[in-house]
């Protein structure tokens, strides 16, 4: 399940031990750069198991009309 939100997205699911990837689109509203936060993930019901990937940046550029 995806919560998608204003400022992120929450998902919900069941995962094991194995390395996962998620994937989801962002929809640029403004040209610039900038900062994007680092993914946090934790279990629901056992607080030793939670994962944090680095932040990093991007740049939205103008279209071309």
């Amino acid at each position: 399940y995806a919560d998608v939100r204003e400022d992120r997205v929450v998902f919900y699911g069941s995962f094991d031990g194995s390395v996962r990837e998620l994937r989801y689109r962002a929809k640029a509203t403004a040209a610039g750069q900038f900062g994007v936060p680092p993914a946090y993930a934790a279990s629901m019901y056992d607080r030793s198991v939670r994962a944090v990937a680095p932040g990093g940046a991007v740049e939205v550029t103008a279209s071309p009309r």
